[in-house]
């Protein structure tokens, strides 16, 4: 278990979650902060390999990491794709959040929309290509949004 090593000898990654018992966690926490260390997993976790026993579990479905706008925006755009839409929101059950109540969508006569996500409450009248349009956005009549990127978008891969 290495924090950003010099060399990477392996194709396995954290995805950033552990799973403990409360008073552990707790422990964790007051130890670190008592000697003004601030990263749980480097400073509590890592320091103390030989104290805990630290296993981890092999996930085989989509995995995206985002640390980055461009991040942001390749992975937001790779669900677009139905393979991984559909295992992210329907292989293992359906996800419920909260409901952000607002108008669908309206598209004008003059709207021309190609492979981007819109949210729920906007008026495109435009063009859109290639983004991601927020909740309550107007694009008005002849306006042409369109992200281009220097490179090609990288695309996650399952169970790395």
């Amino acid at each position: 278990m290495e924090i950003s090593p010099d060399k990477i000898s392996s194709n396995k990654i954290s995805m950033e979650m552990c799973i403990m018992e409360k008073s552990l966690l707790i422990d964790l926490i007051n130890c670190c902060a008592s000697k003004g260390e601030c990263d749980l997993v480097r400073h509590g976790l890592i320091k103390n390999l030989n104290r805990y026993r630290i296993v981890g579990y092999p996930f085989k479905g989509y995995l995206a990491r985002i640390s980055s706008t461009r991040d942001y925006y390749t992975h937001s755009m790779n669900l677009l794709e139905p393979e991984i839409w559909q295992e992210l929101f329907f292989k293992h059950g359906y996800i419920y959040t909260k409901v952000k109540d607002g108008a669908p969508t309206k598209y004008l006569e003059s709207s021309c929309v190609q492979n981007s996500i819109v949210a729920n409450d906007c008026i495109i009248g435009g063009t859109v290509e290639n983004s991601i349009i927020f909740r309550g956005v107007r694009i008005s009549k002849g306006a042409h949004i369109k992200i281009v990127l220097s490179c090609k978008n990288v695309k996650s891969k399952k169970g790395q």
